[in-house]
């Protein structure tokens, strides 16, 4: 029997934080049948052996060599049976109630292709994020750090009703397998940085809504593996320049927009 769920973690060099990672998922999903693929990029921090020994139920994918996150997380969706599949960071905490919160929303609007949950990190803090790009997002991000301020408290959430969205950061996306299958896998063009813009306009482009679920939440401890990499200015204008010549021509047919000074485009 299919499970209902496929959860899907690319990983790389961050073994406790993607023990913990795990430990919150079994530790917090209720009545919902689940798989989980580990992906593992050539880590070097014993990470593969942890997964081995710890968590047996685990479908572990070891990489020889650093794939990059968009043909690992293709690597699993080859594989992954889900009527719905979660995308989620190995430095992330899942409480509990918060993946059955999403699943609800999708179970509820069929229309809705990609769903995404707050994001505060490891001391409750509220962050800026793709979710927030709108005039509106602006605005009640503002309000909501400045009464937390006040209050000497974090976070306050005033705006909590879910809203359709442009973008979802993708530190945690829930995604219906439909959807996927519409909108393509990864670009695996992308070795890190800009699957969030690329994948969304896809989505959006084959009549899929995307929506920002503030009632869940999981704690995002932001960028670990990438602080370990280093580099990450010249990764991130190579993958967004990438993105913006790709959909340039796919709006317009128009000629690659210009590059990025000091900064070669992807092939």
């Amino acid at each position: 029997m299919k499970p209902d769920l496929s959860i899907i973690i690319v990983s790389w060099n961050v073994r406790q934080l993607l023990r913990h990672c795990l430990l919150s998922l079994y530790d917090s999903i209720g009545d919902i049948t689940f798989e989980v693929f580990v992906v593992d990029n050539a880590s070097s921090d014993g990470s593969v052996e942890m997964v081995r020994t710890e968590f047996e139920d685990v479908e572990l994918i070891a990489n020889r060599e650093n794939a990059g996150f968009g043909l690992a997380n293709n690597q699993a969706l080859e594989r992954c049976q889900g009527r719905y599949v979660l995308f989620l960071n190995p430095d992330t905490l899942v409480p509990e109630g918060s993946i059955e919160e999403m699943v609800r929303f999708l179970d509820y609007h069929p229309s809705v292709g990609m769903v995404g949950p707050e994001l505060p990190d490891g001391r409750g803090r509220l962050l800026f994020n793709w979710s927030r790009l709108s005039l509106r997002g602006i605005a009640e991000f503002i309000v909501e750090s400045l009464v937390s301020i006040v209050g000497r408290t974090r976070p306050v959430i005033l705006f909590n009703q879910p809203r359709a969205v442009r973008w979802l950061t993708g530190a945690c996306w829930l995604v219906r397998r439909n959807a996927i299958n519409s909108a393509g896998l990864f670009d695996e063009n992308l070795f890190l940085y800009g699957e969030e813009p690329d994948f969304c306009y896809r989505l959006r482009k084959a009549n899929w809504e995307i929506y920002f679920v503030r009632n869940a939440r999981i704690i995002h401890y932001k960028g670990q593996s990438v602080k370990q990499a280093g580099k990450a200015i010249p990764i991130f204008l190579k993958s967004f320049t990438y993105v913006m010549q790709k959909v340039a021509r796919d709006k317009w047919g128009s000629k690659p927009l210009p590059r990025v000074s000091g900064v070669e485009p992807l092939n």
